[in-house]
């Protein structure tokens, strides 16, 4: 504790020294099921290098805008900092209402505490309304989900998952260059809140499609509800447009999650943070033409050859009569058009 306060002393130093600050906060629920706030502050030395410290972690009863503003001014006068230079807030979620948020209330004593929303969280939730709005994707991440459930929340299904993975195929026995330490990589777990970390978990499950194919085989020999779980997952990976969305799901999140990374650095300016996001939109158009598209669906269709079934056209669903105007029933002419309707198919 003595360590801790002299630590924390040192710091305040600096951050007096500085003058002018900015304030960041976050709450989050650990495992005890205590809601906490860390929050820190960020300064610009004379020198102009940028330094965030951590002054202080609190357990808060509630996370209204009223409380988390009390724990604020609370903990800058504890500090002896004034919140007259205080230059800047940055925050996400429940801080910042535009009525009566923690960052409307501070402004209203301070108005100079610029407040930026958290540019990270800002591209969580558009990768989150992307995925309201993409089957696709939002089938792909409930079936890593799914997946990560079933092997990683038992230690013998996860055995089994491991020595399946120490036999590998004969083309990787073959393949000298390839290290064994990314013949036998694990399943990663899916981030629950972080939608910027989500690619290496989807891309665990195409690195391991295969291993996961032979597990669920096994599994599903057994009679418990696990078996049942295993044989649903089993046909799922049949299905080729499961691979083609665990395949667009690690396009899409990517880059943002680059992005995302790199924001976070201490030293990275607005500039910076604008230039990535117009590399990221930049990026997007790519993939939205027409050719790239067609050659990302040509390579996946080409991967998952032995993998899955091959391409399906949605099914026809009939027309309601209460909804049928007379009018034909629109059905796609190919397959890749089944993916991706504003895509012409060359071979339709």
């Amino acid at each position: 504790m003595l360590l801790g306060r002299a630590v924390r002393l040192k710091i305040l130093e600096r951050i007096k020294a500085a003058r002018f600050f900015a304030v960041m906060a976050d709450e989050t629920r650990d495992i005890s099921n205590k809601e906490q706030v860390v929050i820190c502050i960020r300064r610009v030395e004379n020198d102009f290098s940028v330094h965030e410290d951590a002054i202080g972690l609190y357990v808060v009863p509630s996370t209204t805008s009223a409380t988390l503003t009390e724990v604020l001014k609370d903990t800058l006068i504890h500090c002896d900092l004034p919140l007259s230079n205080c230059r800047g807030q940055g925050y996400d979620g429940n801080f910042q209402g535009h009525v009566n948020g923690v960052a409307v209330q501070l402004q209203r004593e301070e108005p100079r505490a610029v407040h930026v929303h958290c540019l990270a969280h800002c591209i969580n939730l558009a990768l989150q309304e992307a995925t309201r709005a993409c089957k696709p994707l939002r089938d792909a991440l409930d079936i890593t989900i799914e997946v990560n459930k079933l092997i990683k929340y038992s230690p013998k299904r996860e055995h089994l998952f491991k020595n399946l993975q120490k036999a590998p195929s004969i083309e990787k026995r073959l393949d000298m260059d390839v290290p064994q330490t990314e013949r036998t990589r694990g399943l990663r777990p899916l981030c629950p809140t972080r939608w910027t970390v989500r690619t290496g978990s989807i891309n665990s499950v195409l690195e391991n499609f295969d291993t996961l194919r032979k597990a669920f085989e096994e599994i599903n020999k057994g009679h418990d509800e696990y078996a049942r779980i295993a044989g649903g997952l089993l046909s799922q990976f049949d299905q080729f447009s499961l691979y083609f969305g665990l395949k667009v799901s690690s396009q899409i999140f990517a880059a943002p999650e680059q992005l995302s990374s790199s924001i976070q650095s201490v030293e990275t300016t607005a500039m910076d943070a604008q230039k990535g996001a117009e590399q990221v939109l930049a990026y997007y158009d790519k993939l939205r033409s027409t050719d790239t598209f067609s050659e990302f669906y040509k390579s996946v269709v080409d991967e998952a050859e032995d993998k899955t079934d091959p391409p399906r056209l949605p099914r026809y669903r009939k027309r309601p009569k209460r909804l049928d105007d007379g009018s034909n029933t629109h059905t796609f002419p190919s397959k890749r058009e089944g993916v991706d309707p504003h895509e012409k198919d060359e071979e339709a």
